[in-house]
């Protein structure tokens, strides 16, 4: 009798959960451990898409199928783009290592994908308790934009940190996923073909970092730049606008935060101590946002 010796076929996962670890007052062992938790009873591959330079704590994940990517690169969303080239799940989930997902987050995520029309779905973001003020601070500029969307059926924009894709029609819509910073075109390309984005309010996830101020004003100024290229490049302002507004937009955006907290669960009462923070932070994104805007009208390389 012959024994058959082929190696056993491995299914495709229910979900793919994409961790990206920036190495910016982010526990990437505890973000694991609750991933882990949280996708229990589930075919799941875990990708963790973190610097080249930070190892990968697996252990804290023994219940999951968990691989990793090193990426030459601590932004975010370039992290999350090499992480979703690398996945295999029809679904792909995206969290980081500055959050702690639910125990019923993978499952909020899954169930919210009812026809294929739905292409991508945003899960509730919080903050955890006790929170330090620039934590707090850091929230309400990254995700104030997101925390009335519970209200909003078929939102137009979800938060990344939160949010859960086909990851067909991610690549479908966009080609350069390993440049990062993809999320917003692919959003409008696919609502142009008819595709919707959903909410999953039980799908929650805390921020929990505590990052440096360093590293914030560094984070913020790069991702302003990426932003006042992409104003002038794709959404054809003028470059001389740009510039020119760029002394008013943290106040205009501090504004805005605002308006937002008073009409989200978090009191305003309780938060005067973090707007001169905010408005800090929000002059190294306004800076980076002139920035980018002169980079490409001097013809710069991005």
């Amino acid at each position: 009798m012959m024994l058959d010796t082929a190696p056993p076929v491995r299914s495709v996962p229910e979900l793919t959960v994409v961790l990206a670890s920036d190495g910016d007052g982010g526990d990437l062992s505890a973000a694991l451990a609750a991933v882990a938790t949280s996708c229990r009873g589930l075919r799941v591959q875990l990708v963790v898409a973190h610097q080249a330079s930070e190892a990968v704590p697996v252990s804290a994940a023994e219940a999951v199928d968990v691989s990793s990517v090193a990426v030459d690169s601590a932004l975010v969303p370039v992290l999350w783009g090499h992480g979703m080239m690398a996945a295999t799940g029809t679904i792909v989930a995206l969290t980081t290592s500055q959050f702690r997902v639910s125990e019923c987050w993978a499952r909020e995520l899954l169930t919210a994908f009812p026809t294929e029309t739905v292409c991508a779905v945003g899960g509730r973001l919080a903050i955890a308790p006790a929170a330090s003020l620039l934590t707090r601070a850091v929230f309400f500029i990254r995700y104030s934009e997101h925390m009335g969307a519970a209200d909003v059926f078929d939102p137009r924009e979800i938060a990344g940190d939160n949010a859960a894709y086909r990851r067909a029609d991610v690549l479908r819509a966009s080609s350069a996923l390993e440049h990062g910073f993809w999320e917003v075109v692919v959003h409008r390309t696919l609502r142009s073909l008819g595709h919707t984005l959903r909410w999953a309010p039980l799908a929650v996830s805390y921020f929990v970092a505590r990052p440096a101020w360093s590293r914030v004003l560094v984070n913020r100024f790069v991702h302003g730049t990426h932003y006042g290229e992409y104003r002038v490049r794709e959404l054809g302002w003028p470059r001389w606008r740009a510039l020119v507004v760029a002394p008013a937009v943290p106040f205009v955006l501090l504004w805005r935060i605002i308006r937002r907290i008073r009409r989200s669960e978090y009191a305003l009462h309780s938060n005067l101590l973090v707007l001169p923070v905010m408005l800090v932070v929000l002059m190294a994104w306004a800076a980076g946002e002139a920035r980018g805007a002169w980079r490409v009208r001097t013809g710069h390389p991005a």
